[in-house]
């Protein structure tokens, strides 16, 4: 691994952006080794893009009737409006995130975690920084954007089983049971 024998710090202005050149003067900047004998050196300036860019910032919630504290691991996108992918990231514990916006303009930010409705928010950086909050609902174990009979279905073959590897995103509530309170969770967001 290289390690670095100069390192130039710099702070750009909010929402700065352009090319930055740096150009060391000739003779100003000596190198020598331990045993203090001058190090030759070639200089020759150094050029980047400085891209502004802008921070988002937003939570993923549960409706108040569905029991789980942990709102981690939900996984959130961000898409330009072109329908680019910008940024993706995972929730906190309190089903926070940050995303950087390349630039400004407006997004789309989709959540999503398994055995969860994909939910979406609209932001446009000129105007905010936060994203709305966006409301998960618990029993898409089928992915197919609705939680419908066939979801009711796979969480009532699984009741009462050991919610172990695949039958774990059926313990909506993570208490390490299947019960009525996970089928009564999914049943609150039928045709959601």
């Amino acid at each position: 691994m290289e390690q670095a024998l100069l390192t130039v710090r710099f702070k750009v202005l909010d929402s700065a952006s352009g090319e930055v050149s740096i150009t060391p003067e000739e003779g100003k900047i000596r190198l020598a080794n331990s045993h203090n004998q001058p190090i030759p050196i070639e200089i020759s300036p150094y050029r980047f893009t400085v891209v502004a860019s802008e921070t988002v910032t937003g939570s993923v919630y549960l409706p108040s009737t569905h029991h789980l504290k942990n709102l981690s691991q939900f996984s959130v996108k961000m898409y330009h409006e072109n329908g680019s992918l910008v940024g993706e990231t995972t929730t906190n514990e309190k089903g926070q995130y940050n995303l950087r916006a390349p630039m400004n303009g407006s997004y789309t930010v989709e959540a999503w975690r398994e055995g969860y409705k994909k939910a979406q928010a609209s932001v446009n950086t000129k105007e905010t920084k936060v994203a709305p909050g966006m409301v998960v609902y618990v029993g898409d174990f089928n992915e197919d954007d609705k939680i419908n009979t066939e979801d009711i279905v796979k969480i009532a073959r699984s009741f009462e089983k050991s919610p172990l590897n695949e039958l774990s995103i059926f313990d909506v509530d993570a208490n390490g049971q299947i019960d009525l309170y996970d089928v009564v969770a999914v049943a609150r967001n039928f045709l959601k």
